[in-house]
């Protein structure tokens, strides 16, 4: 996870990358699947009901923002979840939230994108 904050260059329009709390999760196809979102948004969120990515990562599902089990953690904290499913998917216009998938067999990025906003960045 340190290793994919210090080599991750996050969209142009992002906060900087302190101020976000990091979920990772072991994802499809050996990837490293990660949300990073700001604490504020994800607590405001908490309680409500939000699209959620479904196994092809290309659909989405009407769910609870933060699943049951996901705590909320503070910006610059990191927290491994182990079914990628429950990673807390917000889709927040102003990219609150970045959806990033790190390649482990090929030791690179494959998407780092407001998850809000058009195309992958």
């Amino acid at each position: 996870m340190a290793a994919i904050d210090e080599a991750v260059v996050l969209p142009h329009d992002a906060h900087p990358i302190a101020d976000y709390a990091k979920y990772y999760s072991q994802g499809p196809d050996n990837d490293i699947v990660a949300v990073f979102i700001l604490p504020d948004l994800l607590a405001q969120k908490a309680n409500q009901v939000c699209d959620r990515m479904k196994d092809d990562l290309a659909r989405s599902s009407r769910v609870r923002c933060v699943a049951d089990g996901v705590p909320l953690i503070n910006a610059g904290e990191r927290f491994w979840l182990e079914d990628w499913q429950k990673l807390p998917w917000i889709f927040d216009p102003k990219c609150g939230d970045i959806s990033v998938v790190f390649d482990r067999d090929n030791s690179q990025f494959k998407e780092v994108r407001c998850t809000g906003k058009g195309a992958p960045t």
